[in-house]
């Protein structure tokens, strides 16, 4: 009989979620603006044209209606920014005679989590908030390998592993391509910060190191509902 019971569980969280759930799935691009990037603050990014202040992300997101009386929507977004030969490295002999040069990347990963209660304005028209959740990679990298005495070349990676969290809201907009069709333009505006609450230090020394992003973004993509 127990063995029955999760059994019970799935199907019964299987009708609850699908089988009578109005749903709707979404791609989307989205294009945004870094209104504050904590990363921006670090000595090496102080010129305008080295910070990070434009993105663009792509993702999908899930809407479940009626959950419970409520409309859910779930949203992942992927966004990846990358600045070229940011730090210069000098390579010299014992006399300080320049032997070389050679350059590091900073790349800045960010993995947007979003869990909104939605309202409905009218037929187009809808708003939501709720919390958001961010994994975050900083990475240095060499553009190529390096000799380092007795080992030979290597070539340094550096990452940075972080999570936070926060808070978003948006708008959203939605208009289906027909009066028979399933399929749907959507554009959503969306106001998203996130705060660090974990590194992985490793040998780092993190104490007054934080992470923090406020960003608008417009996304605009194709949905399906069904």
């Amino acid at each position: 009989m127990m063995k029955k019971v999760p059994l019970f569980i799935l199907y019964l969280l299987f009708n609850l979620c699908f089988v009578r759930a109005q749903n709707r799935v979404e791609l989307h691009n989205t294009p945004g603006i870094y209104v504050l990037n904590s990363e921006n603050s670090m000595r090496m990014m102080q010129e305008e044209n080295e910070t990070f202040r434009f993105f663009y992300s792509f993702g999908f997101s899930y809407l479940r209606q009626n959950l419970f009386g409520h409309d859910i929507i779930f949203e992942y977004n992927f966004r990846y920014e990358s600045k070229d030969n940011l730090l210069e490295f000098v390579w010299t002999d014992e006399t300080g005679e320049e032997l070389g040069t050679f350059y590091a990347d900073v790349r800045l990963v960010n993995h947007n989590f979003d869990l909104d209660y939605v309202k409905n304005k009218n037929k187009y028209f809808s708003y939501g908030f709720g919390p958001s959740f961010v994994i975050t990679n900083r990475i240095f990298e060499l553009d190529e390998p390096i000799n380092v005495y007795p080992t030979g070349k290597q070539k340094f990676y550096d990452k940075l592993a972080s999570s936070g969290l926060g808070a978003n809201a948006f708008i959203e907009f939605a208009i289906s391509f027909g009066s028979k069709s399933n399929f749907m333009f959507i554009s959503r505006f969306k106001i998203r910060y996130t705060h660090s609450i974990w590194f992985d230090e490793g040998l780092r020394k993190l104490d007054d190191y934080y992470q923090e992003f406020l960003t608008t973004e417009l996304s605009l993509g194709i949905g399906y509902k069904f």
